[in-house]
């Protein structure tokens, strides 16, 4: 049985090997949330741009009008 203050320390090693893996080696300069915010307007841009490229085909309105309806929203996580 281990004790109190070394599952403190099990769990301290444990929240930084988490930290570490989300944040990179610099975490206190914030790269790797700068990183993954510029991934995720990436991928919102993308997400947009396929979007337009599909209503851009020129479908019948029974089609374009119910797909720009219900994507509309679609960029809005990540802006």
């Amino acid at each position: 049985m281990t004790s109190p203050i070394e599952q403190l320390v099990i769990a301290s090693q444990e929240q930084h090997r988490r930290y570490y893996e989300l944040f990179g080696t610099n975490p206190v300069r914030g790269d790797g949330l700068r990183e993954l915010a510029a991934y995720s307007r990436q991928v919102g841009q993308q997400a947009r741009d396929i979007r337009d490229d599909v209503l851009a085909l020129d479908f019948s309105t029974e089609v374009s009008g119910p797909f720009a309806e219900s994507t509309s929203s679609d960029h809005k996580p990540f802006s």
